[in-house]
């Protein structure tokens, strides 16, 4: 039992560290970096000119509204 204590202890001291909308933004520029690399790769004559669709306006650090 003790050492599922430990565990769940490293868990919450991790999760206090983690930034939603940092993350999201590291996913964006990692999947746009991917994307760059594959048509560079295999399709050569049309250059990859970004993601079209930047998601959802609301970030994680937007703060709550609330509705009237």
């Amino acid at each position: 039992m003790g050492e599922r204590k430990a565990v769940t202890g490293q868990l919450a001291r991790h999760y206090l560290t983690l930034n939603p909308a940092a993350t999201r933004r590291e996913i964006h520029a990692l999947t746009d970096a991917l994307a760059t690399e594959v048509t560079r790769k295999y399709f050569p004559v049309k250059p990859y000119r970004g993601l079209s669709v930047t998601g959802t306006p609301h970030e994680a650090t937007t703060p709550p509204t609330r509705a009237s």
